[in-house]
């Protein structure tokens, strides 16, 4: 995917490893890794998460479509649970609806949508144990 078009650190916080964020706006795509230090290391570096987005707003609109090219964006939750059965969490982030598969796997999908729409917007991949405790 080549450099990143924005990349940043945050810092150690308690319980919470650093962690480095790589944004690609042109592909609609934000990944997360964090690191077991206090500072960030590329050696003790984990997958954390993947933000996909269906329909992207903000800088992200910029992307030509390169992720999702074959994904209908105009999927609402009905045709998604239609699809992939009921999910086995849901829950409301302001005005978002989060709708979370394969919650007990090593890899969990959470669809975002648009509460007002029900329209999907993102789908993030994330890893189950991503908090690491020291």
């Amino acid at each position: 995917m080549g450099p990143p078009e924005e990349e940043g650190r945050s810092p150690r916080r308690f319980l919470r490893p650093p962690r480095l964020y790589m944004k690609y706006y042109r592909q609609g795509i934000e990944i997360a890794f964090d690191s077991e230090g206090r500072q960030y290391d590329p050696v003790s570096a984990r997958f954390v998460r993947a933000y996909i987005f269906l329909r992207p707003e903000a800088r992200y609109a910029a992307f030509s479509g390169k992720i999702t090219h074959g994904i209908n964006g105009q999927w609402d939750l009905r045709r998604l649970e239609k699809a992939l059965g009921p999910p086995e969490r849901t829950q409301t982030v302001g005005s978002e609806l989060e709708w979370t598969y394969w919650e007990k796997r090593q890899f969990q999908l959470v669809f975002i949508a648009e509460t007002s729409t029900r329209e999907l917007k993102a789908l993030m991949i994330l890893r189950r144990d991503r908090d690491r405790p020291k």
